[in-house]
């Protein structure tokens, strides 16, 4: 049985999904896993063929005084890049360039609304 914080997290990767088919993304993977860590969202976009979006997910539900953002420290920055590498890598893709991105949401359980905000380029 799924705790609160993961059916918030599987609700804010769903959101994450809508929203980036919304603006003109097409997922090409979901939790991808490898021996150094996991991708939330794997992406492309419609504008650039050639290049991977990797986008991290981040949930809160409104009312919590954590910050999204602070959990995107160096460390989690530097293990996602290894993560993406790795991934690249097993995938043999000879794609021109790849992005990091994140997805905050603040979601209100109350009102059933979202707020999301799509933070660029991270790494």
């Amino acid at each position: 049985m799924k705790t609160d914080r993961q059916k918030i997290g599987a609700l804010g990767e769903e959101l994450a999904c809508r929203w980036l088919v919304s603006e003109s993304y097409s997922i090409v993977g979901r939790n991808i896993q490898n021996k150094v860590g996991e991708i939330d969202i794997v992406a492309r976009h419609n504008k650039y063929p050639n290049k991977l979006f990797f986008v991290e997910v981040k949930t809160i539900a409104n009312g919590s005084r954590f910050d999204p953002l602070d959990n995107m420290t160096q460390a989690k920055l530097h293990k996602l890049h290894k993560t993406i590498i790795t991934y690249l890598d097993q995938e043999k893709t000879s794609l021109e360039s790849w992005q990091l991105d994140a997805l905050l949401i603040r979601y209100d359980p109350k009102d059933k609304t979202a707020r999301i905000e799509h933070h660029s380029n991270l790494y």
